[in-house]
């Protein structure tokens, strides 16, 4: 079993589009053979830099916002390709893969990365089915699971937790606190929060603000952002923000996760909500 299909809806940036591009990229290199299917012609940037890589990236265009003849064609390409595993990214990605899979002798994977909020009834009904017929379930935090037997009625037993996270020994281990903090000019004595993700479309001024508020700090001098490079000056960064690059090339990641080492703890992401920490 090496051949691996991945199901997202899109490839536009975004922290799950990178982790299916890592994914697919590493288990390549492993001796697997990974082909993305993506529900969308929205492929840019990692569409391409996948198919750099040499890997098989197959589009469905959307014709409405449920879509079943995608969900056809999504079976039909599994079975051309000779598909051993299929896996589902995405919460909305994952009826299309329950439907292409009916009757089908495949296994195949689910993926609930957040709650899903503002689902009305059709769409519960929806995920009920989809998470019950799943061979498998990947969540990455154990809020999750309990929804999942909750409110989908959906086994512990086929649920697998795997929190995100970042590898920094494997990404850089020597940039100290004081090499990034004067790159930075923050002053090693100034009290900062830090939060990962993105800011366009996710984070303006006036909700970090808000957020920071709830930390029981003095008024920080500093907001030090990570975010996507392509970012960096949509943003807006004013005069208490800097921003450090984490982008697509290696150069930029390994930077921004030594940022990451010497400023303080990685908060969680999920969705588009960011969690501030502070840190000193």
């Amino acid at each position: 079993m090496n051949r691996l299909g991945l199901v997202i809806g899109q490839l536009s940036w975004g922290g799950a589009e990178r982790q299916l591009h890592e994914l697919a990229t590493r288990i390549q290199a492993e001796g697997f053979v990974p082909t993305v299917y993506c529900l969308s012609e929205d492929i840019e940037p990692y569409g391409p830099m996948l198919r750099d890589r040499g890997i098989s990236v197959r589009v469905f265009p959307r014709r409405s916002h449920f879509d079943l003849g995608r969900a056809w064609a999504l079976r039909r390409a599994l079975a051309a390709d000779e598909v051993d595993l299929a896996h589902a990214w995405l919460v909305n990605d994952d009826a299309y893969a329950a439907l292409a899979h009916i009757g089908g002798p495949r296994p195949w994977v689910a993926s609930m990365r957040s709650r899903p909020l503002d689902r009305d009834g059709l769409r519960k009904r929806i995920d009920r089915w989809t998470f019950r017929r799943a061979d498998r379930v990947v969540v990455n935090e154990s809020e999750v699971i309990d929804f999942l037997e909750r409110e989908l009625g959906c086994p512990r037993s086929k649920v697998t937790l795997i929190p995100n996270g970042v590898d920094f020994e494997r990404l850089l281990g020597s940039r100290s606190r004081e090499a990034v903090r004067s790159e930075l000019n923050t002053p090693l004595d100034s009290p900062a929060l830090q939060f990962a993700g993105r800011l366009e479309g996710v984070v303006d001024d006036e909700q970090a603000d808000e957020q920071h508020q709830q930390f029981p700090i003095d008024q920080p001098e500093h907001l030090v952002a990570v975010q996507a490079a392509r970012e960096q000056q949509q943003a807006g960064a004013g005069e208490r923000r800097h921003f450090a690059r984490q982008g697509g090339e290696q150069e930029d990641d390994e930077q921004g996760a030594g940022n990451q080492q010497a400023l303080g703890g990685l908060p969680g992401v999920e969705d588009g909500v960011v969690r501030l920490a502070p840190f000193r």
